[in-house]
């Protein structure tokens, strides 16, 4: 503590002095007290933030999804201060623009800015007590545009930037039409809160810069409360976070996750809170960051409460598979009962495309030739050509599929009463599927209604692995056997051979 005892009156007013000015200097450039080196809340502490910023040095479009109150709001709005202002501190190691014209927000509306990134960036509010105590120092506020019937909210305001140009910020709501976000050629847009995929995509086309301007940024943050939608499903992959964060298939697309642990300020209390107000459904999203499972999920269940470890099937659990037929992809699910607890365990899988159907048929003889499997009614159809059928092409190459007498398949193809025959085995917890299925789950995370018919399944999604579980579960009890039934058979059949008289000569396994 400052001991003040002996102190001179010249010596008092001049620490008066200075006390003051650092209290105006913290109010009007509160940016500078931001990340410091060191203490509580050094930016070592907050490195799931800095490991955001870093990434934007090669990646344009950036994704932030964090649990509520991780600083996603905050970290953005930091990087977009140092944009318009061109500050950026000497540990900057992201992306740094050289002349920023025009940045937009992209908010829920016009009362979610105001509670949210004009707080953070302008002031509490927008008195002369309060604006310009934000992130973005008062001296470099120019002036700003309030949102037409809106008292108290910004729709505009102008930055003065280090090297003397003005850029201007835009507020755009997800409300606005799509025609009102069109025409602009920005340097960076950022998403507060998840856009519509309209909004996001009508957004990202103003960034396509020119031949003497670079392609703009893009920035959203926001914790995943709407599940896998159109938005989130352009960074995570199968639904899930990249595991070192850069999207595979678009290397231009980087991703981070934020959980409540992740960060220095959020107090035990503070997580106490958030638990307790947080319901099962938004428990992953509001604590984690990870999307929530979504009103659009054909199986809203959480996958680890049917995921299987070290399981192990005994002889006698019967077993089957089920088969989707394609080109792109063909695919293969196997289940095993347990007959004391009555569980249909999924234990393996087949995914593969662009490959002739012997290719297929060997690859699945291999997991058990004596496995009865079902497939895919589709493969009763004749082919206009030559009136083959592609479920007669299998079993020609030995596949154990199971047909009617008509030799149709058993499987049934109803999407509807399919759909709800698995969902009400997964709820009761009488199918379980091993952990190292990841097709099976990559599908599972993201197999959906369509957003716009919600009574119907999407088109163009992959669904291989989701419709061969359904025609496995159509009929398993109908059709799957156990390895000690065919051990079984073998010895009764060897047996009556062995009693026959005429067997003499006859070989043990054909009976020829």
């Amino acid at each position: 503590m400052l001991n003040l005892t002996n102190k001179t009156r010249a010596e008092l007013l001049s620490l008066a002095e200075t006390t003051e000015a650092l209290k105006n200097r913290y109010k009007e450039r509160y940016i500078d007290f931001i990340m410091p080196s060191e203490g509580p809340y050094s930016r070592d502490k907050y490195y799931k933030l800095m490991e955001y910023f870093k990434a934007g040095s090669e990646h344009r479009f950036r994704m932030l999804g964090g649990a509520n109150g991780s600083g996603k709001s905050f970290g953005t709005a930091l990087e977009l201060t140092y944009h318009v202002t061109g500050e950026y501190p000497d540990w900057w190691e992201g992306c740094r623009q050289d002349q920023p014209k025009q940045w937009w927000i992209v908010t829920e509306s016009a009362g979610t800015f105001k509670s949210s990134l004009q707080r953070l960036l302008i002031g509490e509010t927008l008195n002369a007590e309060d604006y310009g105590t934000g992130l973005i120092p008062k001296e470099r506020l120019i002036g700003y545009v309030g949102w037409p019937s809106v008292a108290g909210t910004v729709g505009s305001f102008q930055v003065r930037h280090k090297k003397g140009h003005i850029v201007t910020v835009e507020v755009k709501s997800s409300e606005q039409e799509r025609q009102k976000l069109q025409g602009a050629n920005l340097d960076g847009v950022l998403f507060d809160e998840e856009p519509p995929i309209d909004v996001y995509t009508e957004c990202v086309f103003r960034l396509r810069g020119g031949q003497k301007k670079k392609p703009g940024l893009c920035m959203l943050a926001f914790t995943p409360l709407k599940g896998l939608s159109d938005v989130v499903l352009q960074y995570l992959e199968h639904g899930q976070y990249p595991q070192h964060g850069v999207h595979t298939k678009d290397p231009d697309k980087y991703v981070v996750r934020i959980d409540m642990e992740d960060v220095p300020h959020l107090s035990e209390e503070d997580k106490r809170m958030y638990i307790a107000q947080t319901t099962a459904a938004d428990r992953s999203a509001r604590l984690h960051g990870i999307p929530a499972l979504g009103a659009g999920r054909i199986y809203p269940v959480d996958e680890d409460l049917i995921k299987s470890y070290n399981l192990k099937i005994q002889p006698h659990w019967p077993r089957a598979y089920g088969m989707d037929f394609g080109w792109v992809k063909t695919a293969a699910i196997w289940g095993a009962k347990d007959p004391e607890t009555g569980i249909i365990y999924l234990y393996g899988e087949y995914y593969r495309g662009e490959v002739a159907p012997y290719v297929h048929a060997h690859a699945i003889k291999q997991r058990g030739e004596w496995i009865p499997g079902v497939a895919d009614p589709r493969g009763d159809k004749a082919n206009e050509k030559d009136g083959s059928r592609l479920i007669d092409d299998y079993i020609n190459q030995g596949l154990n599929l199971q047909v009617t007498s008509s030799g149709k398949s058993l499987a049934d193809n109803s999407v509807n009463s399919g759909i709800a025959r698995v969902l009400n085995l997964m709820e009761s917890g009488l199918l379980k599927v091993s952990y190292n299925l990841e097709n099976w789950f990559q599908e599972f995370r993201v197999y959906r209604y369509d957003a716009k018919d919600p009574n119907k399944v999407a088109k163009n999604q992959h669904d291989h692995l989701m419709d061969a579980t359904k025609y496995l579960l159509s009929c398993f009890d109908e059709v799957a056997v156990s390895s000690s039934e065919i051990e079984e058979e073998k010895e009764n059949f060897q047996r009556s051979s062995y009693n026959d008289p005429d067997a003499e000569g006859r070989s043990d396994i054909t009976g020829y």
